[in-house]
C-alpha cells in the first residue's frame, strides 16, 4: 500500500502542475495555517461521496485507505494525445484503495511467503561464494542450507490456515461513462490461463475474475527441504486467492481475498467508510478543492517499516552467521560477527521512524496546491523561537532557503565506534577472500584506516558545533556569479556556548587539512567563518548577514523552507549547458516549492505548497 500511495502521489504532483492559475501568504504562514479548519458541522455521507466517490465503495470497517478525487480531470492535460488509452483515463472520476485491520494482520502473517522467495541472503551468498576461499565457501554453503531450513519453517507457519481478509481497489467514472466500467470489469477474465494451471477463471453472481490455486504453486525455486515442501503443499491444498471485479452503479470494485463470503460491498454511502466518525477529520478538507487523502493505521506503518528493513536485516544476519561459523579459535571472526549485529542495530535505530498513524491530504489553492502529511513525531520536538530571515525565500536569486527553530531529539551516531565496527567487518571479509580478490578490498581498508583519524575529528567537530548552537538556524543557497563553479552557500546559527563552538570549528579545520578537503565550498569562493558571542556565519561570500534583521516572526517551534524552481533552472543552464532542455521543462510549469514542519502534541505536521507560474 505504501508503494502504491507514494507512486500515485508522485504522478499527482507532476500532473496538477499543468492544470491550475500566486498562493496567498508568506512561507512562515504555513506554520500557523491549519490543514483542517476549526471543527465545523460534520458533512453527510452523501456530501463526502460527492468529493471522494470511490470511498463510498469501501466498507465501514476499512482501517487504512487512500483516495483520489477528479482523477480524469487531473490526468487529462498530461496524458491526452500522448499515451494510448489516455481518453479512457479522462472518463474516470475517482480511485480508492482500502483494507481493514484483519487484512493488515493477515498481510503481516503472510509476509514470509513474499520475503523468503525474494530473499537478499541468496544474492549475497552467491556473489560472496564466487570470491571466497574454500573454507569460507563451505561456511557460506552451510549457512545457506541453514537459512533455507529456517525459511522452510517460516513458510510452513505462514501457509498454515492461509487467510487474507478482503483488500479493495475502486474506480469510479463520470456520469454517462458507466459502460466503461463494465468494459474494465472483464480485465480479470483476459489473463492467459492454462489447463491444470494455477489460475482459474470464474464468475459468481455479478462478480467475475479468477483465483489462484494454492495446490498448484511451484515451490522448487525456493529450494526447500522435502519435508517442508510437502507440509506447505498440504497447508495450501485448499487455499485460494481470489481477484474479483464487480460494477455497482458508477463504481468498479476489485476485491482480493481468500474467502469471497467475506467481501462486503456497501450499496449506500451511509453504510460505507464515508458514514463512519473516522472521516470527520477530513470534512474541512472536503470543503476545499480536495484532490487526495489517505490514512495509514499504526499497524500498516509498522508493517511497511519491517518490510523496508528486511533486505538489510537478512543480508547482515547472513554475513554475521558466516563469520560466526568461521570463528572457532579465530577471535577476529567472532568479533566481526558481533560487529555486524551492532551495525544492524544502529541501522535500524536510524532508519526506523516513529510508527504511529499517518495521514495525507492534498488540495488545490489559488495559484497552486497544498499537501499536508501528519505522522507520529516520536522523540522529535521543536523549541519555540523567532524566524528572522523569511524575506530571503522570495529573493529572485535564492535557490534554496530554510530556517528552523532548535530541533531536539535527533538520534546520535557514535562515529568512532561505527568506524571501528566497519573496520572489523571489512577485515574479516577480506580474510574470507581468495588472494586475487582480497588485495583490492585491502587497499580500500588501508584508505579507510588512513582517513579514520580525520573522519573522527570531523565528526567530533561537527557534534561540538551542533551542541553549541542553541537557537534558530538559517541556510541560504543563491545563484552563483559568472566566475563561480557552483551556487553560493551561507549558514547562520545562534550560539549558546561560544568556547565549545570554537573547539568544534578548530577540529573541523584540522580534519579538513588532514583529509585534504578543498578550502572552498564547491568552487563558489573561499569558505568564510564570522563569529560573534551569540551567532556564527559560515558562507562562501555573499548571503545571510551575521546580525539579525529588524523584526521576525515568533513561532511556537518549527521549520520552513523554499525551493525556487525558476532560479534552479537558470543555475542548471549556467553550470551545465547540457541541462538546458531539462531546465526549461522544469521551469515551464512551477515557480516555487514551499514547505513547513511543526509539532503539535505528539504529531508532526508537514505542509508542502506548489506555486505555479502565472503564465502557466
Amino acid at each position: 500500500m505504501e508503494v502504491v500511495m507514494k507512486r500515485l502521489l508522485l504522478v499527482l504532483f507532476v500532473s496538477v502542475w499543468c492544470a491550475l492559475p500566486p498562493v496567498y501568504g508568506g512561507v512562515e504562514a504555513l506554520l500557523t495555517q491549519e490543514a483542517q479548519s476549526a471543527p465545523a458541522a460534520a458533512l453527510s455521507p452523501k456530501a463526502r461521496a460527492r468529493v471522494f466517490p470511490a470511498l463510498a465503495a469501501l466498507p465501514a470497517d476499512t482501517d487504512s485507505y487512500f483516495a483520489v478525487s477528479k482523477l480524469g480531470d487531473i490526468f487529462a492535460g498530461l496524458l491526452m494525445g500522448e499515451i494510448p488509452g489516455a481518453e479512457v483515463v479522462a472518463e474516470l472520476d475517482g480511485f480508492a484503495l482500502g483494507m481493514s485491520e484483519p487484512a493488515v494482520r493477515d498481510l503481516e502473517r503472510l509476509m514470509p511467503l513474499f520475503q523468503v522467495l525474494t530473499s537478499a541472503e541468496s544474492i549475497a551468498a552467491d556473489q560472496w561464494s564466487k570470491k571466497a576461499t574454500p573454507e569460507a565457501a563451505r561456511a557460506i554453503v552451510a549457512q545457506q542450507r541453514e537459512a533455507r531450513h529456517r525459511a522452510g519453517e517460516l513458510l510452513v507457519q505462514a501457509s498454515r490456515d492461509f487467510h487474507l481478509a478482503p483488500i479493495y481497489v475502486v474506480l469510479t467514472c463520470k456520469p454517462g461513462s458507466e459502460a466503461l466500467l463494465h468494459q474494465l470489469s472483464v480485465l480479470p477474465l483476459m489473463i492467459p490461463v492454462e489447463p491444470d494451471g494455477p489460475l482459474v477463471l470464474m464468475a459468481r453472481g455479478s462478480s467475475r475474475g479468477f483465483y489462484l490455486r494454492g495446490d498448484s504453486i511451484d515451490l522448487t525455486e525456493a529450494e526447500l527441504a522435502p519435508e517442508h515442501e510437502s507440509e506447505i503443499a498440504r497447508n495450501l491444498q485448499h487455499a485460494r486467492l481470489y481477484v474479483m471485479a464487480e460494477v455497482i452503479g458508477n463504481k468498479l470494485v476489485f476485491s482480493v481475498c481468500s474467502n469471497l463470503d467475506e467481501v462486503k460491498l456497501p450499496r449506500r454511502a451511509a453504510q460505507s467508510l464515508l458514514g463512519t466518525p473516522k472521516m470527520a477529520a477530513f470534512d474541512a478538507l472536503m470543503k476545499r478543492d480536495a484532490v487526495a487523502l489517505g490514512s495509514c493505521s499504526p499497524a500498516v506503518v509498522n508493517m511497511c517499516e519491517k518490510s523496508n528493513l528486511f533486505a538489510y536485516r537478512g543480508a547482515a544476519a547472513f554475513i554475521g552467521a558466516v563469520f560466526k561459523r568461521l570463528g572457532g579459535e579465530n577471535a577476529a571472526m567472532g568479533a566481526a560477527a558481533n560487529a555486524v549485529e551492532q551495525m544492524l542495530q544502529q541501522l535500524e535505530t536510524l532508519l526506523t521512524p516513529a510508527q504511529g498513524a499517518e495521514e495525507m491530504m492534498l488540495w488545490r489553492e489559488p495559484g497552486g496546491f497544498c499537501m499536508q502529511l501528519v505522522s507520529d513525531a516520536g522523540n522529535l520536538s521543536f523549541a519555540p523561537g523567532v524566524l528572522s530571515f523569511g524575506a530571503y525565500h522570495d529573493a529572485p536569486d535564492t535557490l534554496f532557503f530554510a530556517e528552523s527553530t532548535p530541533l531536539q531529539g535527533l538520534p546520535a551516531v557514535n562515529v568512532p565506534g561505527l568506524l571501528q565496527l566497519v573496520e572489523e567487518v571489512q577485515q574479516a571479509y577480506i580474510n574470507t577472500l581468495l588472494p586475487e580478490y582480497a588485495e583490492a578490498e585491502a587497499r580500500s581498508l588501508r584508505e579507510l584506516q588512513q582517513a579514520r583519524p580525520g573522519l573522527e575529528k570531523l565528526a567530533s567537530g561537527g557534534q561540538k558545533i551542533a551542541s553549541a548552537l542553541g537557537g534558530s538556524m538559517a541556510v541560504l543557497v543563491q545563484e552563483g556569479d559568472a566566475a563561480a563553479k557552483n551556487p553560493a552557500f551561507s549558514l547562520r546559527a545562534a550560539v549558546s556556548d561560544a568556547p565549545v563552538l570554537d573547539e568544534g570549528i578548530r577540529q573541523i579545520q584540522e580534519a579538513a587539512a588532514e583529509l585534504e578537503l578543498p578550502a572552498c565550498f564547491g568552487g563558489a569562493g573561499p569558505l568564510q567563518v564570522q563569529q560573534q558571542a551569540d551567532a556564527v556565519l559560515v558562507s562562501t561570500g555573499r548571503g545571510l548577514p551575521l546580525a539579525l534583521p529588524q523584526g521576525g516572526a515568533a513561532v511556537q517551534g518549527g521549520a520552513v523552507f523554499s525551493l525556487n524552481i525558476q532560479a534552479l533552472a537558470r543555475e542548471m543552464k549556467r553550470v551545465r549547458a547540457s541541462e538546458t532542455d531539462a531546465a526549461a521543462m522544469l521551469a515551464s510549469g512551477v515557480k516555487k516549492l514551499e514547505g513547513a514542519s511543526t509539532i503539535r502534541g505528539k504529531m508532526l505536521y508537514t505542509t508542502l505548497r506548489v506555486v505555479l507560474n502565472k503564465n502557466n
